[in-house]
């Protein structure tokens, strides 16, 4: 009976081995990805939006391409948004326009999608949705001005990695609807939602981080390393509006930027909203 019981044994060790053995090549099989409608069909929504950009009005119109994935993907139960993405579109390298698509149940009976657009270039752009009238903004989307107590720039890409992080650090921002009469404070997301560089227009490195209530981002903060020719590189910010309150974004406790609330859909300068009927 002894041989018996120890060959049986070695067998069950030999089988628990080999079972072992395989089931990490199970595991490693690729997932077939869950379909996702909602994603699908605002990613649809993005696609249909044209994007141009142009120097002047007589200029020929230059297309903008669209990032081929969302910045971010959020809801905001408190605003009645059940899903929504974040979309970005550049040309050659540095930042044209961004774009929120959303999901609203305002009304359970009548949902709607909510397009928030801006312009993120210093020249025009024009944007076209299907079935809607078209926006061109009026006057460039970012003014850059020079980060307040910015570092010299380091050398290398890894020290500027380290100083797009103290220097968002230092900004945040505020909804008002009259002047000074503050209703939300905004946090800065952690992380950027988009890096990028275009040399041949004197950026070496750029970054757009969101400024945000949750994870619904209300304005934008551009920061840029830039170099004119025959000048050393500099720190630089703009910031962009992306909501109906007015908005205000400040650097510790001093504020550098305003822009006044919109309580109404419409076009208005180097942004716009529109609700748009499912």
């Amino acid at each position: 009976m002894r041989p018996i019981l120890i060959l049986a044994i070695l067998l069950a060790r030999w089988s628990a081995s080999v079972a072992c053995a395989q089931e990490p090549n199970q595991r490693d099989q690729p997932k077939e990805a869950k379909p996702d409608a909602s994603l699908d069909e605002m990613r649809g929504l993005a696609q249909r939006t044209r994007m141009e950009v142009f120097a002047f009005q007589q200029d020929e119109k230059r297309e903008a391409r669209l990032h081929e994935s969302p910045l971010f993907r959020y809801s905001d139960e408190p605003r009645f948004i059940k899903d929504s993405t974040l979309w970005i579109w550049t040309e050659r390298g540095r930042l044209v326009a961004i774009q929120k698509i959303e999901n609203s149940f305002y009304s359970p009976t009548s949902p709607t999608w909510t397009y928030c657009f801006a312009s993120l270039s210093e020249e025009f752009v024009r944007a076209a949705w299907p079935n809607v009238p078209a926006f061109e903004t009026t006057k460039p989307g970012v003014v850059f001005a020079p980060v307040p107590v910015a570092p010299n720039p380091g050398k290398e890409k890894t020290a500027w990695d380290r100083q797009f992080r103290e220097i968002s650090r230092h900004f945040s921002g505020k909804s008002f609807y009259e002047l000074d009469k503050f209703e939300e404070t905004f946090r800065l997301l952690p992380r950027p939602l988009y890096e990028y560089e275009a040399k041949d227009f004197g950026i070496l490195s750029g970054k757009i981080f969101g400024l945000a209530s949750g994870t619904n981002s209300s304005a934008f903060l551009v920061v840029e390393l830039r170099q004119a020719k025959d000048h050393p590189p500099q720190w630089q910010f703009a910031a962009v509006q992306m909501t109906n309150a007015g908005v205000a974004v400040f650097h510790d406790d001093k504020k550098v930027w305003t822009a006044g609330p919109q309580l109404r859909p419409g076009q208005f300068g180097n942004w716009t909203y529109m609700f748009l009927p499912k």
